[in-house]
């Protein structure tokens, strides 16, 4: 019985320690959607030129490379992917990668 109890005291916190474990991301992807929804003016989860220049201003001459799909708008992944990119990029031995 006790050695039951034990495991399962075991397991208990395994399984509270895993939890704990996603919360910076968690925060992160929180921060990284407030962060887009303000600078998306009319709320259609989407950013067109003027709201990207307004909200996201270090990337106003990146529009074209970061809108991928070119449907003329930048959807928070696109946005997303595309300064994870830059930051590899930055981080990037002798830099000789080349951007999408």
């Amino acid at each position: 019985m006790i050695l039951r109890l034990r495991a399962a005291l075991a397991l208990c916190a395994l399984l509270f320690i895993g939890a704990c474990a996603h919360e910076p991301q968690q925060r992160r992807d929180s921060a990284w959607h407030a962060a887009f929804a303000a600078a998306d003016g009319n709320g259609d989860e989407q950013l067109d030129a003027a709201e990207l220049r307004a909200g996201f201003a270090a990337y106003k001459d990146d529009f074209a490379a970061i809108d991928t799909d070119g449907n003329g708008l930048i959807s928070e992944a696109e946005l997303r992917s595309y300064i994870t990119w830059q930051q590899v990029l930055r981080r990037a031995p002798g830099r000789d990668l080349q951007a999408p």
